[in-house]
């Protein structure tokens, strides 16, 4: 992580900081408005980080985006992390969202672009769109269908997952897929979390969204030797055991750790 860092483009300062009781490099990038942590899996171990470590760290640093880079997530994902720090600096290719025409498409499409192209994979959902200009594929966008809430002909949905193709930046491309589902289905309202290791929700401001709420740190099962994140439900529920009463025997018989993320922001674009 740190040579490539080092590696960037001289245009690109920055300088290594120290912040008080936390055990991670930071790299600070005050022209982009950002700072990176370092999350190496051994000092995250040795310096037994707290679950609220990394939610209560981005709160008492209001002014400044920060971003929690773990070593599993830069070794499993390394392009896909490249292209994301690539994108804050400014170094994709821009394609205009006027330009690009909004199309259905199906599972395989959005399967194959989302694995490539967004962190946390491909997600099940019930609409998928995409972004083309011509035939290249520049953006996907998974929603939810929409829900019937307590208020009288009031709509829901979910916008599910959202990310452009590698070296490329769609400007106003969220918006415009946001807003063909809000028309095309009615919805009143769109909701969406935002991954607080990665975003502070301003990209989402920006194009009508407001925050609900900040939920709490969400705790991830991560096997070191292959870097493989579980959810603590689903791993139990596989395996036959119980979370709640057998944790510390199963984290010791898979040879698991337990990690904690900075939580999500619950955000919400009304009609």
């Amino acid at each position: 992580m740190i040579d490539w860092l080092r590696s960037l483009p001289i245009t690109i300062a920055y300088r290594v900081i120290q912040i008080p009781y936390s055990p991670f490099s930071v790299f600070a990038f005050p022209d982009y408005s950002f700072q990176l942590h370092l999350i190496l899996l051994k000092e995250y171990i040795k310096d037994k980080t707290p679950s609220n470590f990394f939610s209560e760290l981005t709160d008492s640093h209001p002014h400044v985006q920060n971003i929690y880079l773990w070593e599993d997530q830069w070794c499993n994902a390394n392009s896909i992390i490249k292209n994301r720090l690539m994108s804050k600096f400014g170094m994709g290719k821009r394609i205009h969202g006027r330009k690009t025409e909004v199309r259905r498409i199906d599972k395989s499409i959005a399967q194959s672009f989302l694995e490539t192209q967004h962190l946390q994979g491909y997600a099940s959902a019930y609409y998928k769109y995409g972004l083309y200009e011509k035939d290249i594929l520049f953006a996907v966008a998974l929603f939810s269908k929409t829900r019937q809430m307590r208020q009288k002909n009031y709509r829901s949905a979910e916008l599910i997952r959202y990310a452009n193709l590698e070296g490329y930046y769609v400007s106003g491309g969220l918006g415009k897929l946001v807003n063909h589902y809000m028309n095309e289905h009615d919805a009143d309202d769109v909701m969406t979390y935002v991954d607080r290791d990665w975003g502070n929700g301003n990209g989402y401001i920006k194009i009508g969204f407001e925050i609900k709420e900040y939920t709490a740190p969400q705790s991830f099962w991560l096997d070191t030797t292959t870097f493989e994140r579980h959810s603590p439900l689903r791993f139990c529920k596989e395996i036959g055991m119980d979370s709640s009463t057998q944790k510390a025997t199963i984290l010791q018989q898979f040879g698991l750790i337990e990690i904690y993320n900075s939580g999500n922001i619950k955000m919400v674009k009304y009609c």
